[in-house]
């Protein structure tokens, strides 16, 4: 607080960087016996370390399935596409998981 009082004793303008804007995300379950993902790719740089992630959740939220990559020197873009690509795979071994798991409760009956 000591520094803003010289500076307005100096008559020195100061320019603070606006306040970021907080903005909040709810997620949305999706319909009963469906398989929502969500997934993302990022990157320090461009182009720099990248890496991308997902998750898969059923209607109430349960984790099905995740995956993370490290893509190595990459950019944003790619980042986010790899992550697109990679989800759709993941989301192959999920859906085959869970076919698998309604033909053993099938059988158990």
């Amino acid at each position: 607080m000591t520094d803003f009082c010289l500076l307005k004793a100096f008559n020195v303008r100061n320019h603070l960087p606006k306040a970021p804007v907080i903005t909040e995300i709810i997620w949305q379950s999706p319909p009963l016996h469906w398989v929502k993902c969500n997934s993302d790719g990022a990157s320090k740089g461009n182009p720099d370390f990248s890496a991308c992630g997902g998750i898969f959740r059923d209607n109430q939220a349960n984790n099905l399935g995740c995956f993370a990559s490290n893509l190595g020197l990459s950019d944003a873009f790619s980042a986010e596409l790899i992550g697109a690509i990679t989800k759709e795979r993941e989301g192959n071994q999920v859906a085959d998981k869970l076919a698998n798991l309604g033909l053993d409760i099938t059988h158990s009956l």
